[in-house]
């Protein structure tokens, strides 16, 4: 801007001081000697100074001459002052088409656009014809405000002018016609352009990009002769705006130049099309290659960071964000509660939201979000109480957070008690009786919606499936007036899940389209059915058909190599996943671990683990499973006590990955202290496997009678794997007695699986005795 005003103000500044006739008669001098000196400090690009020199000029007062009015005019006019630029223009004794197009202009650039209407047609009405800059400072008014109608009657106006020929009138008709949905029109405009610039170009690009036409906006940008960076970043937002995200990285990487836009609209780019990774690599490569990021590449990266859980590099951005000074805008504001909220930092996201000078409703919404999801109800119904304004979406997430936390009954009050109601209430609360497993109040719910959308639909259909009512989801499928990919990926997922492989490869087959999701719901069928060697084949039938793998697809096939002990398949498909950037996932590397664990590998198990730089309590239990599974009790029992020190809370499944480590490693008192460990300070019930441990780490160590005891106090009847270990213990410890009434006993629990474990018994009974 400063640039642009410095040759504006370099030429009226030379008709002012050089042409002896521009002064009016009634010269004020004081008005005179002001005006010089404001246009001397913009040729300065002084602009604050200049104003400040200006506003002790009485705007009411005659303007001394055109040019300095103009100036006037133009200089509040960039610098946003419209009303002193009007009382400007309106204090001017003679008034010319360059006064009226320079307030125009800003009124355009500063969103008024109806003024900017209401300005051009005022000074028609005074006689003053418009000229092309005229014409293409208003054309935007109209391109902003959709108004087709009254643009096309412009186009008959410039043409009768014969103005149409000017380059920035051509860019700025074809820029209104894409802007009002009319590309072919767009496209008419110009091909009759004699001259064009890098923006004609670059515009109706844009505007093919807008309308998908990506394809015909390729061809465009190939023809140019020297595309500009930003017609280089139109194209590459082009490709990542409609999904083609490969492409838009490989002509991001062919720029010869590349400026903040580009690298954000790269960034923004991999966001909008869910590849988080891509966007967090992105951004390091900008910082590595010494790019200066803005405020609006912050916040493209916060979605990034809630999504991977990446707390770190989130608090990163939020620190750049303050020092920039953006943070503070209700849109950065909304990002960085979602952020945080995402990342499990409830108490942070409420910083930000005590910090802010101005929400919106988008803002309190974020935060009751936040709140409900973390379970935190009591502060989300404050807030929700304390709201200025609600509207549906706030009374949506109470009723969600209710449903996620388990309290149907207080869903189901606010659901009643909501003003409004739309589709998205209505499946909500469907939502919430289906993960509370009540099923038939969900169908009684979708009988009486008023509305139903393709959501309502697949949100009914995946409830009959997770609670293995597969015939009920099929009968809603078959009903269903349209469906879209998500239907068919919760019907194939819902037979998969439920063991019907056969039918969900059939459905799978029949799909007219499918995304990831469809190929990894049937890898993950295959997989969670024990047809490991099927889901690695079609893996690869994926890769061939040229759908790109996400987290949850690698999160879903390298179980089957750990079923297969395939370690060179684990390996492969590990390194694809590097290749993607999807190892910062905690799934991904959490089946890593286990993978090479199973497959013998532990060291690689370990190096994966101690690379990870989130762990969840799934990561640590896969590690310690890991260990115990490998025989190696002391290495089990560190990582069981670092796992502590990392504030995590131990589950269930991690005492029995110790136990078994304390059993395979002869640990009897050790053994015995996390078994009370486990209830009294975390108070996690003890399951069947842990009890199997129990007896097995006595039986093992010979304290046969200890062992017997341990089964006598369960709380839950005995399973036959008990009894088994116990009676492993007594074969290898010769002691016939508790033998004999393990035998018997497990006989009457399962005769038919018993039958040869009890004769083997029986035999060695007898030679024990003969012995």
């Amino acid at each position: 801007m400063a640039k642009s005003m410095e040759k504006l103000v370099g030429v009226h500044s030379l008709l002012l001081t050089k042409n002896p006739y521009t002064r009016t008669p009634n010269s004020n001098r004081k008005s005179v000697d002001l005006s010089r000196d404001a246009i001397a400090l913009c040729k300065q690009s002084r602009l604050k100074e200049a104003i400040s020199v200006l506003d002790k000029m009485d705007l009411d007062d005659d303007i001394p001459n055109l040019f300095t009015g103009n100036t006037l005019v133009s200089i509040y006019a960039k610098c946003g002052r419209l009303k002193d630029a009007r009382r400007v223009l309106q204090a001017m004794p003679k008034r010319n088409v360059v006064s009226w197009t320079a307030l125009i202009a800003a009124s355009c650039k500063y969103g008024r656009y109806e003024e900017a209407l209401n300005l051009f047609y005022q000074m028609q009405r005074e006689g003053i014809e418009p000229n092309g800059f005229t014409f293409s400072s208003v054309l935007p008014a109209f391109a902003n405000l959709g108004d087709l109608k009254q643009g096309k009657e412009i186009h008959e106006d410039i043409i009768r002018r014969s103005v149409g020929t000017n380059c920035f009138v051509g860019s700025a008709l074809v820029n209104m016609y894409v802007k009002c949905g009319s590309i072919e029109d767009a496209r008419q405009v110009f091909d009759k352009m004699c001259e064009r610039n890098a923006v004609s170009w670059t515009v109706m690009i844009a505007g093919y990009a807008q309308t998908g036409q990506v394809h015909e906006a390729s061809k465009l940008f190939e023809r140019m002769k020297e595309p500009d960076v930003v017609s280089w970043t139109t194209m590459v937002a082009a490709y990542a705006q409609n999904g083609q995200v490969d492409k838009a990285l490989d002509l991001f990487k062919k720029m010869p130049e590349r400026d903040v836009v580009a690298w954000t609209a790269m960034i923004s780019g991999c966001v909008r099309n869910k590849h988080f990774d891509r966007a967090l690599d992105i951004f390091r490569e900008m910082q590595l290659a010494d790019a200066e990021p803005n405020s609006e590449t912050f916040s493209s990266l916060l979605p990034a960071c809630a999504n991977l859980g990446a707390l770190e590099c989130g608090k990163e951005v939020h620190q750049n964000l303050i020092r920039s000074g953006s943070q503070s805008s209700i849109f950065v504001g909304s990002a960085l509660i979602d952020m945080y909220v995402k990342c499990g930092k409830t108490e942070d996201a409420c910083k930000v939201f005590d910090k802010m000078a101005e929400r919106n409703v988008v803002t309190w919404n974020s935060m009751i979000v936040g709140y409900a999801q973390n379970g935190y109800l009591d502060e989300a119904l404050k807030l929700f109480e304390s709201m200025p304004e609600r509207n549906v979406v706030s009374w949506n997430a109470m009723i969600s957070g209710y449903a996620q936390n388990g309290q149907v009954d207080e869903a189901t009050k606010f659901f009643q008690e909501m003003p409004d109601r739309d589709v998205v209430s209505w499946t909500a609360m469907i939502a919430a009786y289906v993960q509370n497993g009540q099923v038939d109040d969900a169908m009684k719910l979708f009988d009486k919606m008023p509305l139903r959308n393709v959501v309502s639909w697949n949100t009914m259909i995946a409830g009959y499936a997770q609670n293995g009512n597969v015939e009920g989801g099929m009968t809603l499928f078959q009903r269903m007036p349209e469906r879209d990919v998500v239907s068919w990926n919760t019907m194939v997922a819902g037979l998969a899940q439920n063991g019907h492989v056969d039918q969900a490869l059939k459905l799978f087959q029949e799909m007219p389209e499918k995304n990831v999701v469809s190929w990894t719901s049937m890898i993950a069928g295959y997989t969670q059915n024990g047809h490991s060697n099927e889901a690695l084949k079609l893996f690869r039938e994926m890769q061939l058909a040229d759908v790109k793998p996400n987290p949850d697809t690698f999160a879903s096939v390298i179980p089957a190599c750990a079923n297969l002990a395939s370690l060179n398949h684990g390996k492969e498909i590990h390194d694809s996943i590097h290749r993607n950037g999807f190892l910062s996932d905690v799934f991904v590397e959490s089946a890593l671990v286990d993978m090479y664990a199973k497959c013998g590998s532990i060291d690689h198990a370990c190096k994966v683990f101690r690379k990870m730089l989130i762990r969840d309590v799934v990561s640590w239990n896969t590690m310690i499973t890991g260990y115990a599974m490998h025989g190696l009790g002391m290495e089990t029992i560190h990582l069981f006590e670092e796992m502590l020190l990392s504030s995590l809370n131990p589950n269930g499944i991690t005492f029995v990955g110790v136990l078994s480590a304390c059993c395979h490693a002869g640990l009897v008192q050790a053994g015995l202290q996390y078994f009370d460990c486990m209830r009294q300070i975390y108070h996690i019930t003890p399951t069947t496997e842990h009890f199997c441990c129990m007896v097995d780490l006595l039986g093992r160590a010979g304290y046969l009678n200890e062992a017997e005891n341990f089964v006598k106090e369960m709380p839950m009847e005995p399973s036959a794997t008990v009894w088994v270990s116990l009676l492993g213990a007594c074969r290898n410890h010769t002691n016939v007695e508790i033998a004999e009434r393990v035998a018997n006993l497990l006989f009457h629990i399962d005769p038919k699986s018993a039958t040869p474990i009890c004769a083997t018994v029986k035999h060695l009974c007898c030679r024990w005795q003969v012995g």
